[in-house]
């Protein structure tokens, strides 16, 4: 990722294009229907998740690189949350978790490198980080 400056709509693209990409891979891979679906919706909620970040990390950055990084902690606990309560539901849904776990993971793991690329390669800038990008 080093040197990589690529403006938001182009991240948007990349988070949608991992997204589609695991939903294939959650299709082909996944055992049963039922863990096929806890999968999707592990996929959906990391997905999700991701473009709340960028969002998030879009706009603090055009404050300051501390607020972005305030950005990075919130979206953690943001996505604690969010694995906590798939994790609930699931099981009491009587659903493999399992599967959900493993979607989500393949998906934030991805989206974590973009988006630590993407908040590295702004504070290298300066302080007008999303000046020259396409988004």
């Amino acid at each position: 990722m080093s040197g990589l400056v690529l403006g938001g709509r182009a991240l948007f693209g990349m988070i949608a294009a991992i997204g589609l990409v695991a939903l294939a891979g959650g299709a082909l891979l996944a055992k049963t229907p039922i863990d096929q679906q806890s999968a999707w919706i592990g996929i959906g909620a990391a997905t999700a998740s991701g473009f709340l970040s960028l969002f998030l990390k879009r706009w603090a950055l055009r404050r300051s690189l501390k607020t972005a990084l305030m950005v990075v902690g919130v979206m953690f606990g943001i996505r604690l949350v969010l694995v906590a309560l798939g994790i609930a539901f699931l099981t009491f849904s009587g659903a493999n978790s399992v599967a959900f776990v493993f979607g989500f993971f393949a998906v934030y793991f991805v989206l974590q490198w973009l988006e630590i690329g993407y908040v590295s390669s702004a504070a290298k800038r300066g302080p007008d980080p999303l000046r020259g990008t396409n988004g």
